[in-house]
């Protein structure tokens, strides 16, 4: 017979890049990754492709974005997931209207602006911050979205977004 739980630890992880809050109104539509090689990591802002039912990594401040590729357990490990998030030619939850944790690069509060990072050096694209940086790789999307958490540094921020009928590029805001 298996001992009984007589304690419970309290440093479950308790969010993560990705993970959708199921509170308040949620729309998650699936996608599939188009990118040639490119894993999508969860919990970035993701650009319709040229096909209707694909997406892509942020490229440029002209992609129209379709959402935030969002974590789901119903990923097979070793077939969808590669070592940094979804991979090519997979189907990628997309999340455009609900709660969702990202990683911000910077602190956040509640009146800050929400902008994602549409190009970087490395894996940075489709990452949230809240400053605005010099130059042209980032978007603003505060019309559609709002941090629900506030953050006095970089790490993982509750933001709300509803991008259902948002058709956003960078020239329009």
């Amino acid at each position: 017979m298996a001992a009984q739980q007589t304690s419970v630890d309290d440093a479950q992880v308790v969010a993560f890049a990705g993970k959708v809050e199921t509170s308040g109104i949620t729309d998650i539509r699936s996608f599939v990754n188009g990118e040639a090689t490119a894993e999508i990591p969860f919990g970035r802002m993701v650009a319709h492709d040229t096909a209707d039912n694909e997406v892509d990594m942020m490229a440029s401040n002209a992609d129209v974005p379709a959402g935030i590729a969002v974590h789901s357990h119903a990923y097979a490990k070793d077939d969808e997931l590669g070592d940094t998030g979804i991979k090519p030619n997979m189907v990628v939850s997309v999340l455009r209207r609900g709660r969702v944790w990202v990683n911000t690069e910077d602190l956040a509060g509640y009146d800050d602006a929400v902008r994602y990072r549409c190009t970087a050096s490395g894996d940075g694209a489709g990452e949230f911050l809240s400053a605005d940086p010099t130059g042209t790789d980032t978007v603003d999307i505060s019309k559609f979205a709002r941090w629900l958490s506030v953050r006095s540094d970089a790490g993982l921020a509750l933001l709300e977004i509803d991008m259902i009928g948002a058709i956003h590029r960078a020239n329009d805001s």
